[in-house]
């Protein structure tokens, strides 16, 4: 009597190269192209953990944004509820990885995008708290005093 047997090995077995775990907030976009926020559990040269609000395919291709890589694509290969393991589909450097989630991912602007233009940094001038108070009682006590003197008008 034979026996066949499928040796089958599972996903968190074939993930090779080392994983930074990172927890950082990033954007997919699945097939609808629609943009979702998601958290980047951990990354590695070929793939990441992500948890996403939605329930993506097995086989779906999506796109996630690295900060300062841009985007990648990547292939869904496995779920656990909301947490989705996602291959990438050209695996990063080691530089990439590194350059990942290094650093500020927000762009600041050291000059104008438009030449010539000047960035005005200076905090706009404003009245104090007490007269901002001041201005804010005096209109509302003159708009009551509008009212009142129409209601008496027409009594």
């Amino acid at each position: 009597m034979a026996i066949n047997a499928i040796l089958t090995i599972e996903a968190a077995e074939r993930r090779d190269g080392e994983r930074w775990q990172i927890e950082a907030a990033s954007t997919l976009r699945a097939a609808d192209r629609r943009p979702y926020d998601v958290v980047i559990e951990d990354l590695s040269r070929t793939g990441a953990a992500i948890r996403a609000p939605l329930a993506l395919a097995i086989g779906e291709q999506v796109t996630i944004g690295l900060p300062n890589l841009g985007q990648i694509a990547a292939r869904i290969v496995r779920r656990d509820g909301t947490l989705h393991g996602a291959e990438f589909l050209d695996p990063l450097t080691e530089a990439d990885v590194a350059r990942g989630f290094a650093g500020d991912p927000v762009f600041h602007l050291d000059r104008p995008l438009v030449p010539g233009a000047v960035i005005d940094t200076a905090a706009p001038d404003r009245w104090p708290v007490a007269a901002r108070v001041a201005v804010i009682l005096g209109v509302t006590l003159a708009l009551w005093a509008v009212i009142i003197a129409g209601v008496m008008t027409r009594a």
